[in-house]
Parts: C-alpha cells; sequence; structure tokens
C-alpha cells in the first residue's frame, strides 16, 4: 500500500517563511528551484516549502563541508555524487523531522532515494549531452 506523506503543517508554513526572507543570487535560487521542482515530483509538499528545506540542507552543508555549493559542479562526477549523496541526506534528515507520522519514515526514504536517483541520472544525461 503507497502511503502519502504527511507533514507537520507548522513546519511547513517555517519552511516557506524562511525561504522567502533569503536574499539569494540568482545561481542559488535557479539551483534550488531546479531542485524543489525535481523533488516536488516525489514528495508531497509545496514547492515553496521544499526550497527552504533545501536552502536549509545547502546552508548545514557548507558548514559541515566547509565547501561553497557552487563549487560542486568543477567536481569530477564522483566527487560531485558524493557530495549529492551527503546533501540528499541532510534534506531527508531534516524532512524526517518534520513527518507528521514518524512511521512514514521509510515512505520518506524511499522518496528521498528516487528524487535522488532521478536527478542523478538526468545529470548524467546533461554531462553526456555535453561532452558528446
Amino acid at each position: 500500500m503507497a502511503t502519502i506523506l504527511e507533514f507537520r503543517k507548522e513546519a511547513i508554513s517555517q519552511a516557506e517563511k524562511d525561504f522567502s526572507k533569503l536574499q539569494l543570487t540568482p545561481e542559488q535560487k535557479q539551483v534550488i528551484a531546479g531542485a524543489a521542482q525535481l523533488y516536488a515530483q516525489f514528495i508531497p509538499m509545496s514547492q515553496l516549502a521544499i526550497k527552504g528545506f533545501i536552502a536549509m540542507t545547502m546552508r548545514d552543508f557548507q558548514v559541515q563541508e566547509k565547501l561553497d555549493t557552487a563549487t560542486i559542479n568543477q567536481f569530477p562526477r564522483e566527487k560531485r555524487e558524493m557530495y549529492m549523496k551527503k546533501m540528499s541526506k541532510i534534506l531527508q534528515d531534516k524532512l524526517e523531522k518534520v513527518l507528521f507520522r514518524p512511521e512514514q519514515k521509510s515512505a520518506l526514504q524511499e522518496a528521498v532515494k528516487k528524487a535522488y536517483e532521478y536527478s542523478a541520472k538526468m545529470a548524467a544525461e546533461s554531462s553526456s549531452k555535453k561532452t558528446g
């Protein structure tokens, strides 16, 4: 049986508000919007809220790795994938904390995994078009 993921409404509202207040570069906005559009296909949440969680994820990743997310695309594919996996895990952890029902954790993990795999596939296709 497919589980419909439910998140705490107040956490969703807070993520939307927080994102609306952020001052981002056009590049950051573009990256976040693209990622939110992708994750919205797998996670039942407003794109604005997903953008908020992605922005928090990017911030936390930068602090943990002492690395600007804008530089990730300059790394070799293996390293890029490793960083993307780390960010995917941070995002998943953030979303797990706002699940309405903790027992939906495995369904959320599956949704994040599918989104990550889809994004990796899209990135691979994009890079093969650039080099081909």
